[in-house]
């Protein structure tokens, strides 16, 4: 008998969840919440089949924040998260998951980068990455593969279709950290909305090779880190402001506001 197993990376989040908790969390603790969701099919195609996907199950995984100091840490920590769920069949599939998944983060959170780094404090809003993988088992009692494809992971066009709401992820997060329905919800950072925030990713917005190219008569130097654009890549805000890749990323998992003239983004 033969077993094969298709991962599909359906959707990918990065939220900050702004309440205060019960019990403080150690500087620079993250969450990973990973949603699967299951099916089984058999080839060739018989009765047995399972229509469609299962209910999606929550696996809850902490990551440090504080320990991501380049693109191999993210790696690593994604790998051992998914690791830590049990819910993968083949060794290759959890490293070609986390390496499209790390990479992912690193591209439009700038997450391995400094991202938070010496900046966080006990108690501080939670960062918490969503990450929705559909799991398709294919067996086929007979070893033939029937015309499917070996092991193999994917990634879905944009990692955002059909996402969970994000009422779904908020209770998810409140059962985790025992946050009670009873409770007067207060939040952490009182500058920013309370509950959970959902954090842009940088390729929702313009990207240019260079400050002159995304506006003429803008300003030479970035106004987060004070340095010369240099030709390298940046991104244009709606409000027309234009920041280095890796400096808007990391403001934006802070605040959710242009840095120069505090256009709320969505």
């Amino acid at each position: 008998m033969s077993c094969f197993e298709i991962l599909q990376l359906k959707s990918v989040r990065f939220f900050v969840w702004n309440i205060s908790l019960p019990d403080p969390q150690p500087a620079g603790a993250g969450q990973f919440l990973f949603s699967i969701k299951s099916q089984i099919l058999r080839s060739p195609p018989a009765s047995s089949n399972i229509e469609g996907f299962t209910t999606p199950i929550n696996h809850f995984v902490r990551f440090d924040l504080e320990s991501l100091f380049s693109k191999n840490d993210v790696e690593q920590q994604v790998h051992d998260a998914i690791l830590a769920t049990e819910q993968f069949l083949k060794q290759r599939n959890v490293t070609a998951l986390a390496k499209i998944l790390s990479e992912f983060l690193v591209k439009n959170y700038g997450l391995g980068l400094g991202l938070g780094l010496g900046s966080s404090k006990p108690n501080s809003p939670i960062p918490a990455v969503v990450v929705e993988v559909n799991k398709t088992w294919v067996i086929n009692p007979s070893g033939d593969y029937g015309g499917y494809m070996m092991d193999e992971v994917g990634m879905f066009d944009g990692c955002d279709h059909e996402a969970a709401n994000e009422e779904s992820i908020h209770l998810s997060l409140r059962n985790l950290f025992a946050v009670s329905v009873f409770s007067v919800l207060k939040p952490i950072d009182g500058s920013e909305p309370l509950g959970l925030r959902k954090v842009p990713r940088l390729d929702s917005f313009q990207q240019f090779e260079s400050a002159a190219a995304a506006d003429p008569d803008d300003d030479t130097s970035c106004a987060i880190c004070l340095e010369g654009f240099s030709g390298n890549p940046c991104f244009k805000l709606p409000c027309s402001h234009v920041f280095h890749g890796e400096c808007v990323a990391q403001w934006l998992w802070r605040k959710r506001s242009c840095p120069l003239c505090r256009f709320q983004l969505s």
